[in-house]
């Protein structure tokens, strides 16, 4: 007795031929998938061009708040010239022959660096012979800091006859110069940075008549640790450290620039302070300014 060909399991050409020629059923509708990357091509856009900046700064400053104040730090000192200042040490300007006699006490304390967030760049009220008193204690010294500002300015083009926009440096008088002192810019940039005003963002060097300036902290920081700052691809090399740049489209500037992220410490009090005029009555601990990098200035 034969048996009947089993033929259910098994599929005949025309059916082969139907199942071949159907397209399987996608996933994902192809209008979501178009939509979903056009979307996030736009806000991956709107990031590099830098227009989330107040989401991003919101997120920066929450992150401090959580974080906390860093510790106190022990290498910084501030000398601050206050309104007591004034009352006891006399009206602003002081005789330059004042800065040199801190700068003779900071010596004699064992102070690494001392640093001016004054500028000098005119001539003293007293004459010449004030200037050189205070380059004399810059050499004697060694490691001294003074500040610069970095200016754009609009000026004439002496070849072309146009008006072409130049940065023009302010620097200390040039007898101040001659003793040889390191100098910062202390010009900040808020308007294309830091535009509401709260500065989180940094320029560490710029150029400016042919020459890389650097800001105030970081050459101070430099003489601190004696060596040179080194512009890199990536950030600013001092020593064994890299700071990072923070590569960012600034919408303000129109184009990429590379700033530098403020670690912000936290509060007023991170440093040990003392004010100008106890530090030249020498009412100061012992020990007090030895090994540390001294800033001068206003509070």
């Amino acid at each position: 007795m034969s048996s009947r060909p089993q033929t259910e399991d098994i599929l005949n050409a025309s059916e082969i031929i139907r199942l071949t020629s159907e397209k399987p059923v996608s996933l994902i509708p192809l209008w979501e998938f178009l939509l979903a990357f056009f979307f996030a091509v736009s806000i991956a856009l709107l990031f590099y061009f830098g227009y989330f900046n107040k989401i991003e700064n919101a997120t920066i400053d929450f992150r401090f708040k959580q974080r906390g104040e860093l510790p106190r730090n022990q290498d910084i000192a501030l000398i601050g010239i206050t309104e007591e200042c004034l009352n006891e040490l006399g009206t602003w300007p002081w005789p330059r022959s004042m800065h040199g006699k801190l700068l003779s006490i900071l010596k004699s304390e064992g102070a690494k660096v001392a640093a001016f967030d004054i500028m000098f760049n005119d001539n003293p009220l007293l004459g010449e012979a004030d200037d050189v008193e205070f380059a004399n204690q810059i050499r004697n010294f060694g490691r001294v800091v003074l500040p610069q500002v970095v200016l754009n300015r609009t000026v004439l083009d002496p070849e072309t006859f146009e008006m072409a926009e130049k940065s023009i440096v302010e620097r200390p008088t040039e007898t101040l110069l001659a003793a040889k002192p390191h100098e910062g810019f202390i010009d900040l940039d808020h308007k294309i940075l830091n535009p509401d005003g709260v500065m989180r963002k940094l320029l560490l060097h710029k150029p400016a008549e042919g020459l890389t300036s650097y800001i105030f902290g970081l050459s101070a920081a430099a003489a601190y640790l004696g060596v040179t700052p080194v512009v890199e691809s990536f950030g600013m090399r001092l020593g064994d450290r890299l700071l990072p740049f923070f590569d960012c489209h600034e919408p303000e500037a129109g184009h990429r620039v590379k700033s530098y992220l403020v670690n912000y410490a936290g509060g007023y009090r991170h440093f040990d302070e003392i004010s100008y005029a106890d530090t030249i009555n020498r009412k100061f601990r012992p020990g007090f300014f030895r090994n540390r990098l001294v800033l001068i200035g206003t509070r």
